[in-house]
């Protein structure tokens, strides 16, 4: 028996489909600030139409409609950034792991 796909929630935000940072973390098996490094370190890979940072008013929209988000957001010391479906692939093309191998091949699969 083959394990279900897991489900990352998305919202929608700036005309986009993105997804938080800790929720790719935790698909990725790295901690959330190794995965926003990569971006710091390749701005030229991430352009804003694949990653952005929220603003207060965007990350109290989110807080509001999800009680799993407002938990996750309580210990953060910076506001969090939100991946599109492209930054996803792009991040976890930098990380060279096999978690990450993984995860690119779990957001193609829909795309087959």
């Amino acid at each position: 028996m083959q394990p279900k796909p897991r489900r990352t929630p998305y919202f929608l935000m700036r005309d986009r489909k993105v997804w938080l940072d800790h929720d790719i973390a935790a698909i990725l098996r790295i901690p959330t600030g190794r995965l926003n490094r990569v971006v710091k370190r390749h701005p030229e890979r991430f352009p804003a139409s694949f990653s952005f940072i929220l603003d207060q008013r965007e990350v109290a929209w989110i807080r509001a409609r999800s009680d799993i988000a407002n938990i996750r957001f309580r210990s953060r010391k910076y506001l969090p950034r939100v991946y599109t479906y492209p930054g996803i692939i792009m991040a976890s093309s930098l990380l060279r792991t096999p978690k990450a191998l993984a995860a690119t091949l779990h957001f193609l699969t829909p795309l087959r």
